[in-house]
């Protein structure tokens, strides 16, 4: 049992599976921190879109109804939201200027 077999490039193949191990862990990290900045964009911008639809209730007066009434329904928060997701540019720039 003591005897051991080295085949030819055994040793090349041992290197690889290493190297292939380095980088998937590499790779994990990578999608760790993507995540996690994922997750800051979107509490950035569920804070962003509070504070302007607090401020729109301000300027205009008119809170958004949290639920459509009606076929037609009025403006909602979550309409809101969705027009401003489907803006490729807001105006916020425009007015910090």
């Amino acid at each position: 049992m003591g005897d051991y077999i080295t085949l030819m490039g055994s040793e090349d193949i041992l290197r690889a599976g290493h190297t292939m191990v380095g980088a998937s862990d590499e790779m994990r990290r990578a999608a760790d921190i993507f995540t996690e900045a994922c997750r800051q964009q979107q509490l950035y911008l569920d804070d962003w879109l509070s504070r302007f639809v607090a401020a729109l209730d301000a300027a205009t007066g008119i809170a958004p109804n949290p639920e459509p009434s009606g076929p037609q329904g009025s403006a909602s928060a979550g309409s809101l939201g969705e027009e401003i997701h489907k803006s490729p540019h807001t105006e916020r720039d425009e007015r910090t200027s």
